[in-house]
């Protein structure tokens, strides 16, 4: 995907040039070929250590970089029939006015651990992962339709975000010959999420305001934030009786709580007011918390092989 109309000096140039006139067009946009390319880089390393034959544990480590130079959204054919070029964005072209690069970085490290107890097995599995991305998207079209005060200042929005999250399952399970099994665990997540976007609108701060407008980054039009707090639990088991060799019976059971928090703010300085710091943004707390309870029956009959 090309993207044949990106702005060449925000501030200054033309997002709606004249369209008839080639030099104008030249004089205020640019094409940047391949934008949509993708660069993915991973990585993976487990170590596994059984000293003995009652206890055995694996650690792996998980890792994954992408680069994405753009969008793969196209605007093929959107131009109206009115304009005198009614070609003028191609069948793998986008008509955003910026580039749109976006970076993720995953990392997950995870550790189980298996002790056999003889009448059962006990296991605890770990899980730790954070994620982390950056990136800009375009906001030209969706500006203009809010305000038409806006055609003159193409915008794009930064966004940051990152996220971190630990899981912890225990659970220990039968290994008797007895027609009675039974499993039981306690699992427990808790993850915990940033964000934040702020819109530019360059080039609108001088033409509104002389320049002389308080605010935490030049021309920032919009700013969003914010984060939360979640956190679940629970407390499983599970009985299988084997009647005989075709017939068994299951009776299961979980108890689960959880606990949400979050709090976000936005501002739009050239509306609400100035603001020269994020700690001026007023922010909205939600909570919210519940528990409950699942149970479950199921019985089996096994006719052959093939037929349950």
């Amino acid at each position: 995907v090309d993207y044949g109309y990106v702005i060449k000096n925000p501030g200054t140039s033309q997002a709606d040039p004249d369209w008839t006139d080639q030099n104008d067009i030249d004089a205020n946009l640019k094409r940047v070929e391949d934008a949509n390319d993708e660069q993915i880089t991973t990585a993976r390393i487990s170590l596994r250590w059984t000293p003995n034959d009652w206890f055995d544990g694996t650690l792996n480590y998980f890792y994954q970089k992408q680069e994405n130079g753009g969008n793969s959204i196209v605007q093929y054919q959107t131009i109206s029939a009115s304009n005198p070029i009614n070609d003028l964005v191609g069948k793998y072209q986008s008509a955003y006015r910026y580039e749109e690069p976006n970076e993720k970085v995953d990392d997950l490290l995870s550790l189980e651990l298996k002790f056999d107890l003889g009448f059962a097995e006990l296991v605890s599995a770990t899980g730790l992962s954070t994620f982390e991305q950056e990136g800009q998207r375009d906001q030209t079209d969706l500006l203009m339709d809010i305000y038409s005060g806006y055609a003159d200042f193409p915008a794009f929005t930064r966004d940051t975000g990152d996220n971190d999250v630990f899981t912890q399952e225990i659970r220990l399970v039968s290994q008797s010959d007895s027609p009675l099994s039974w499993i039981a665990g306690y699992y427990y997540n808790r993850s915990k999420t940033n964000n934040e976007d702020r819109e530019y609108t360059p080039g609108a701060t001088d033409s509104w305001f002389g320049g002389e407008y308080v605010n935490i980054d030049f021309d920032m039009e919009y700013i969003a934030k914010g984060r939360s707090d979640d956190k679940e639990s629970a407390l499983f088991g599970e009985l299988t009786y084997q009647v005989n060799d075709a017939l068994n019976v299951t009776l299961g059971a979980r108890f689960y709580e959880y606990d949400l928090w979050s709090t976000s703010a936005s501002q739009a300085p050239f509306y609400d007011g100035e603001i020269s710091s994020v700690d001026e943004l007023s922010y909205e707390d939600t909570m919210a918390k519940d528990n409950g309870n699942l149970f479950k029956f199921n019985t089996s009959y096994k006719f052959s092989n093939d037929v349950m």
